[in-house]
């Protein structure tokens, strides 16, 4: 899809460069994808928030010990 964008200069060359591209459209591309695959971990950690799966501990057990030091 073409479409015509004003970037600053100075934030383009910084994505150019902190991405190793050549072209401005591959650090735009590149950009976008980091910000989409942010997004979807972001939603990922939300929903385990609070929740380990397969993980077992007493936490009870685990201070007792520790205070007991």
């Amino acid at each position: 899809m073409r479409t015509t964008i004003d970037l600053p200069v100075g934030l383009i060359k910084k994505a150019m460069t902190s991405y190793r591209v050549r072209t401005k459209r591959d650090a735009v591309v590149r950009a976008l994808q980091d910000r989409i695959a942010n997004e979807e971990r972001l939603v990922m950690y939300k929903r385990l928030k609070g929740s380990m799966p397969g993980l077992d501990i007493d936490l009870d057990a685990l201070r007792e010990r520790t205070a007991g030091k």
